[in-house]
């Protein structure tokens, strides 16, 4: 059967109160403060790891705006999806670091059918980089939530199959639009929550690198730090730290 007709608009209006990305775009707006940080220079005197973070950073930056306008309007899916790219732009960006060679071999990649690097390696060479202790077991740990945020991009069955469908009084629906049940809000959680923090950590990273260090840039990475902490306290709360899927997954939580 089918649900009873809503607009569109009056639907996602709805999934909008009951959602919660204001941290999104509070980490948007400061990967912004820390590009604008970097001073001014002509673009000869420029370093090839600047340019190519600084690009890398704007993806992220512009994925993490849409995940924002796709969670507030209901599509768990959709952010998942973005937040995988988040995660590969992210690992991207610390493996290259201000490592001149590596950028340029980024910059010369023309291989259309490859990526620069898997992304297990970046995440490795991001650990590595950042001088994270046991980078390998880390690496491993951090490779898992980038499955997790692919499950939904990659349409895995274990997903999916939730999805879509609705079941009430004996009836079952099927629906498009938002979704605003626990598991989407689940979903929409989970995304808001990484991308925001991998994007922390690399504005971070480029703003020691490249950017003029002040308190307020201090201080506003302090303040997002804490915010996407207690958006995970929040989640834990309400049991969202557990394995959905315990029959098939061992997940060493990063």
């Amino acid at each position: 059967m089918r649900p009873a007709s809503r607009s569109i608009s009056e639907v996602e209006l709805q999934a909008a109160r009951d959602l919660i990305p204001q941290i999104n775009s509070d980490v948007y707006n400061f990967v912004g403060f820390v590009l604008g940080g970097a001073p001014d220079a002509r673009l000869r005197d420029v370093t090839q790891a600047r340019k190519v973070t600084s690009c890398l950073l704007v993806r992220i930056a512009n994925d993490l705006r849409c995940i924002g306008l796709v969670s507030i309007h209901g599509y768990a899916d959709q952010a998942c999806a973005l937040a995988a790219s988040v995660y590969e732009a992210s690992f991207a960006a610390l493996a290259i670091g201000d490592d001149e060679t590596l950028a340029q071999e980024w910059i010369d990649h023309s291989d259309p059918n490859h990526p620069f690097r898997s992304v297990r390696k970046l995440t490795l060479m991001g650990m590595q980089r950042l001088g994270i202790p046991e980078p390998e077991h880390q690496a491993k740990r951090w490779y898992v939530t980038y499955s997790q945020l692919c499950m939904p991009k990659h349409l895995n069955p274990l997903v999916q199959t939730t999805r879509g469908f609705r079941i009430e009084e004996n009836q079952v629906w099927v629906a498009t639009g938002p979704d605003t049940r626990e598991a989407s809000v689940r979903l929409t959680w989970f995304a808001l929550e990484h991308s925001a923090g991998f994007a922390l950590t690399v504005a971070a990273f480029f703003g020691q690198k490249y950017a003029r260090q002040s308190r307020e840039l201090a201080a506003q990475s302090r303040e997002l730090h804490e915010a996407v902490g207690k958006l995970r306290d929040a989640a834990v709360a309400r049991g969202w730290d557990k394995n959905p899927f315990p029959d098939y997954w061992k997940i060493d939580t990063p």
